[in-house]
């Protein structure tokens, strides 16, 4: 095993695959946890990253800009970056907030003001609230300022549908985070012993916030007028990320 090993942080948009990650990454021998700073990053602790030291992990939701780029380089993190098909977003954190997050300004609104109907929580999440007792921009304002990581080079950037997919799937997306991780300093013998580490270290369901993780639900759950909403904020951002061909969907 490589004695050189880095600062990790991985880093997702919301819902799309954070424990998973996390726990494919703590499968690598001798990568822990941080104890020499918060393991989870947010706005107020990011600056502790300073205090980072190597083979430690952390993760958070860290919006992009550049003070927080720059923080990164300085502190040499290397960071993992993980998107997913946004309307698979919407989808999983409706439920969510229902299940999970009852803290978000949106369900108490749910709860008082919408009969607890899930079809209209989403229209809701996917449209925003102006209301005297719910005020909310939106799902897409909300995440919209983690997308642009997408697009910084020496970040690793991948898709959470390539961990899920199949076994074959996760097993390669594995290969590319160490190739990152470590490069040549890491043999194909060993690589290969990792990476069976790193997937019998996954158990999603060991997750409190797993629900089932599914590709493409979005295309049962959302109606008609959720997905043309959704084309108008997130149309050409589906294209270019790979995920459509058109807005014929």
């Amino acid at each position: 095993m490589s004695k050189n090993h880095p600062k990790i942080l991985v880093n997702t948009v919301p819902k799309s695959g954070t424990h998973l990650m996390l726990q494919l990454v703590a499968g690598i021998p001798e990568i822990r946890f941080a104890t020499s700073c918060q393991a989870w990053i947010n706005p107020q602790n990011i600056h502790e990253l300073h205090k980072m030291l190597p083979g430690e992990l952390v993760c958070g939701h860290i919006k992009y800009s550049k003070n927080n780029h720059r923080l990164l380089q300085e502190c040499e993190v290397k960071q993992i970056f993980v998107y997913r098909d946004f309307r698979d977003i919407v989808v999983s954190y409706a439920h969510f907030i229902i299940n999970d997050k009852h803290e978000h300004p949106l369900y108490s609104f749910y709860d008082r003001y919408l009969n607890r109907r899930f079809e209209d929580l989403v229209s809701h999440l996917i449209a925003g609230v102006q209301h005297p007792k719910c005020n909310y921009p939106g799902v897409y304002e909300e995440f919209r300022h983690h997308f642009p990581w997408r697009e910084i080079p020496g970040i690793l950037v991948l898709r959470y549908e390539d961990l899920v997919r199949d076994q074959k799937s996760r097993f390669n997306t594995c290969r590319i985070v160490l190739d990152y991780l470590y490069g040549n300093s890491m043999n194909e013998k060993m690589k290969e012993i990792v990476i069976h580490m790193m997937m019998s270290n996954a158990i999603p369901d060991k997750s409190k916030t797993y629900r089932r993780g599914r590709i493409g639900d979005w295309k049962t759950e959302l109606n008609d007028m959720q997905k043309e909403t959704l084309k108008k904020q997130v149309g050409p951002l589906l294209i270019k990320w790979g995920y459509e061909k058109d807005e014929n969907w």
